[in-house]
């Protein structure tokens, strides 16, 4: 009842925080000229397992990539998560997110 329903709200006050602290630490990093070798090691970082690398387009899976890139996030390939990265609309690569079995909303 109660109790479950303050537990849930506690959990996702605590994703939120988490990933305002994350975004700011992104943007932050972007806006002092960080590429995305900088971006792959501040989420690598972050999500404290695994390791993250940065993979030009042409060498990322294409259906993966394409797929993070429709949706807006992360997704499974094999066991890998692959995310697009883009800017101003333009496919720079991906961030390849090896060793993480899953990921939470952040």
């Amino acid at each position: 009842g109660l109790e479950r329903a303050n537990e849930i709200i506690r959990d996702r006050s605590a994703v939120i925080e988490r990933a305002s602290d994350v975004h700011d630490r992104l943007a932050e990093l972007v806006l002092r000229g960080g590429g995305v070798h900088d971006v792959a090691a501040a989420v690598s970082q972050v999500l404290e397992d695994g390791t993250v690398e940065f993979s030009e387009a042409a060498a990322a899976p294409a259906d993966a990539l394409e797929a993070s890139r429709a949706e807006g996030h992360a997704v499974r390939h094999g066991d890998d998560w692959v995310a697009a990265v883009t800017a101003g609309g333009e496919l720079l690569g991906a961030l390849v997110l090896r060793g993480h079995r899953g990921l939470d909303p952040v």
